[in-house]
């Protein structure tokens, strides 16, 4: 009885010097978390976009001036789904999407074209980052998160993306981590709209966990 106190002891104290030695706030509890958007400004796209189930001829400019917008819109119209605030064990977080919306609206189409997905590298993801206007975001408290979309392979059936956490006080990122989510669904919009749902979702069951772990 005395050897098992001893190890529930132990454990006790070993789990809360890993949690005391995370100093990462995405993870605090008590953080406030913004919701940044989707960034598209650098994704690519890889097969035939032109006709989609029904959408009729689509174009690349098509695509960043209807769905960019759409698939942002998702995430505040249909939250509940779309869960940033489960996603990141959080009871709530706040919207502020116009900084990427204007990023977004900046995006040539002309260089959307692919036939290879990038593979951005981490250090291209952290320049991303480093050009956004941040004055553009009202709240400059706790962490703010986002997606940078890399690519939309419709011939690998694929959804590429980068979650990246920003300390909104400093602008020093947080955490990165590169993510690959199935599409599906009906529409061009819903389609894609299911690589981010399925991320969502696997953020919530393990990557959360991970990345706990990998921080402390």
């Amino acid at each position: 009885m005395r050897n098992l106190f001893t190890a529930l002891t132990l454990f006790f104290i070993a789990s809360t010097l890993i949690f005391a030695q995370n100093t990462n706030k995405l993870f605090f509890p008590e953080t406030p978390i913004t919701w940044l958007g989707v960034d598209y400004s650098h994704m690519k796209i890889i097969g035939d976009f032109s006709q989609f189930a029904g959408n009729g001829t689509l174009t690349e400019r098509d695509i960043k001036d209807k769905y960019f917008k759409s698939w942002n819109n998702l995430f505040i119209r249909e939250s509940e789904k779309y869960d940033i605030k489960g996603m990141l064990d959080k009871t709530s977080i706040s919207n502020d999407i116009d900084m990427i919306r204007e990023v977004n609206q900046a995006t040539d189409p002309s260089q959307m074209v692919s036939k290879l997905v990038p593979g951005y590298t981490s250090d291209q993801i952290t320049s991303f980052v480093q050009s956004y206007n941040w004055d553009k975001v009202d709240n400059k408290k706790g962490v703010g998160v986002l997606f940078i979309a890399e690519a939309y392979d419709k011939v690998g059936l694929a959804g590429y993306y980068w979650f990246v956490a920003v300390d909104l006080e400093t602008g020093k990122i947080l955490l990165k981590d590169r993510l690959i989510g199935k599409p599906g669904g009906f529409g061009i919009r819903n389609y894609w709209a299911g690589s981010f749902y399925r991320i969502i979702k696997d953020i919530d069951r393990r990557h959360y966990k991970t990345w706990i772990k990998s921080n402390s």
